[in-house]
C-alpha cells in the first residue's frame, strides 16, 4: 500500500515539474529495505535542474493529495548545481559524507541515480562523518534513558531501530554496507568480537518479532540494553579511529 502511494507521488511529481526538469527521484528508507519491521518511514530525494519559488509548496500539496499521512515521508529537494562532484562536501540532514554511499543504493523511481556520478567520499571523511553520526545516536539514547515514567511505543521502537543503525554505521566504517536488519546484526556479531555475551544475546533477540515490554521496569531494562549496544559500538569505532587516524580522545 505505502510503496504504491510512493510510486503514485513520484508520478505526480514528474507530471507537475516536467520530465525535462527532473534529474531523478530516489526512494530509500526503512519501508524499502525492512518493510516488515516497524517503525516505517520513507525518504524521497528529488533532484531538479531549475529553481522556482513555488517548488516547496507544490511538493507539500502533492503529499497531501496522495494522502501519505500514515507514513512519515521525508522529502529532500535538491537542485543539480548543489551536488558537489566530490562526496566529501555533501550532506543531508545530520548525515555527512558517508550518506552518499546509501543514496547510491536507493531505488530510482525516475531517472538515473545522479549520485553514481559523484566520487568519494574519501576514507577520512567517511570515518569522520560516521563517527559524528554514532556520537549523535549515543547521546540521544542517553537522553531517552534519563526520562522518567513510561515510554511511548514510538520511543521504544526508535531505540530498537537505532541500535541496529549503529551496527550498520559501524560495519560501514569497515567498508561493509548492508541494509537488511537481520543481515546487519548477523554480520556485526561475526565481525566484532567486542560485544559481551549478554549484548550478543540481546542483539539476537532484536531479530525476533517486536513485542512491547509490558511494564515500566521492563521498558527501562530494554532501553538500558539498547544504550549498552550504542556505547559498545561507539567504543569500537573510537578505538578503530584512534589506531587508524591517530585521533586522540581525552581521558
Amino acid at each position: 500500500m505505502n510503496k504504491r502511494k510512493i510510486a503514485k507521488l513520484s508520478a505526480k511529481i514528474v507530471s507537475a515539474f516536467g520530465a525535462y526538469n527532473i534529474v531523478c527521484i530516489l526512494f530509500h528508507g526503512s519501508i524499502l529495505f525492512n518493510p516488515h519491521i516497524p517503525p516505517h518511514d520513507a525518504d524521497l530525494v528529488i533532484v531538479l535542474k531549475r529553481r522556482n519559488t513555488e517548488d516547496c509548496s507544490n511538493l507539500r500539496k502533492m503529499v497531501r493529495q496522495v494522502r501519505l499521512t500514515e507514513l512519515p515521508v521525508h522529502l529532500h529537494l535538491i537542485y543539480l548545481d548543489e551536488i558537489p562532484e566530490n562526496a566529501d562536501f555533501f550532506s543531508i540532514h545530520t548525515c555527512g559524507a558517508f550518506f552518499t554511499c546509501h543514496l547510491r543504493q536507493a531505488e530510482s523511481l525516475y531517472g538515473g541515480n545522479v549520485f553514481d556520478k559523484t566520487v568519494g567520499p574519501s576514507e577520512y571523511q567517511m570515518q569522520l562523518s560516521l563517527l559524528q553520526k554514532v556520537q549523535q545516536y549515543t547521546f540521544q539514547m542517553r537522553n531517552l534513558v534519563f526520562i522518567l515514567g513510561r515510554r511511548t511505543e514510538n520511543e521504544l521502537l526508535w531505540a530498537r531501530k537505532k541500535s541496529v543503525v549503529m551496527l550498520k554505521d559501524l560495519l560501514l566504517s569497515t567498508g561493509i554496507l548492508l541494509q537488511k536488519e537481520e543481515a546487519i546484526i548477523a554480520k556485526s556479531l561475526e565481525v566484532f568480537h567486542d560485544f559481551s555475551g549478554d549484548e550478543r544475546e540481546f542483539l539476537k533477540d532484536l531479530r525476533k518479532p517486536w513485542i512491547k515490554p509490558g511494564t515500566e521496569k521492563l521498558e527501562r531494562v530494554f532501553m538500558t540494553r539498547c544504550l549498552q549496544v550504542h556505547e559498545r559500538a561507539y567504543g569500537i569505532m573510537r578505538k578503530r579511529i584512534s589506531e587508524k587516524h591517530r585521533c586522540r580522545f581525552l581521558g
